[in-house]
């Protein structure tokens, strides 16, 4: 005879079974960002100590220059105290770019609201500091037109308008392109959701 196998109700599979939790990965942005705006405030406050001191010592130098440089040197002190603002602004908003980079590598929310606080200074710093170097540039092109020593190396006044306008937009562009993005990126939907589940 043939073995009869054993019959029986069919074994039903267990009902507990639980799928593995899955850490969610957490992005790379805050990462990159942070440490682009630390490089960037580092850089930015080295040149902004070093302008500073440049704009200190100018009243020095002038004393020293040959006297057919002085009449430039004068050109470019007329607007002494503007550029020290402006140059003051700029070491300024290189610290706070740095304060904002290290707390997005913290992921903290407030990184989030320095950052975007740099971002409107440094538009108004770089808009300062453009008119603040187009008008020296003028100034400077004037003295040399005026200049009898260069009277046949002069270029037509329209040439030099259109260089200082063409340098102060390439330096405003430039200036403009980090706090842009900033600003843009720090207003995406998606980026406002992750930022929210920071700490403070």
């Amino acid at each position: 005879d043939e073995p009869q196998t054993p019959s029986g109700p069919a074994m039903a599979p267990p009902t507990d079974y639980q799928e593995p939790f899955l850490q969610p990965q957490s992005s790379n942005w805050p990462k990159i960002i942070g440490i682009i705006a630390i490089v960037f405030g580092a850089v930015a406050s080295l040149f902004g100590v070093l302008g500073l001191l440049a704009q200190l010592m100018v009243d020095k130098l002038a004393e020293v220059v040959p006297d057919e440089q002085k009449e430039a040197m004068t050109a470019s002190m007329q607007n002494q105290g503007m550029n020290i603002l402006s140059t003051a602004l700029q070491l300024g908003a290189a610290v706070l770019l740095i304060v904002g980079g290290v707390k997005l590598l913290g992921r903290k929310r407030s990184g989030v609201s320095i950052c975007r606080a740099w971002a409107v200074l440094k538009i108004l710093v770089v808009i300062l500091a453009s008119v603040i170097s187009y008008s020296a540039v003028k100034a400077q092109m004037e003295m040399i037109q005026n200049d009898p020593e260069l009277a046949n190396a002069q270029m037509p006044q329209g040439f030099f308008d259109a260089a200082a306008g063409f340098g102060m937009a390439c330096g405003a562009l430039w200036g403009f392109a980090l706090p842009v993005f900033m600003l843009i990126w720090f207003s995406r939907g998606k980026i406002k959701h992750e930022v929210a589940e920071w700490s403070e």
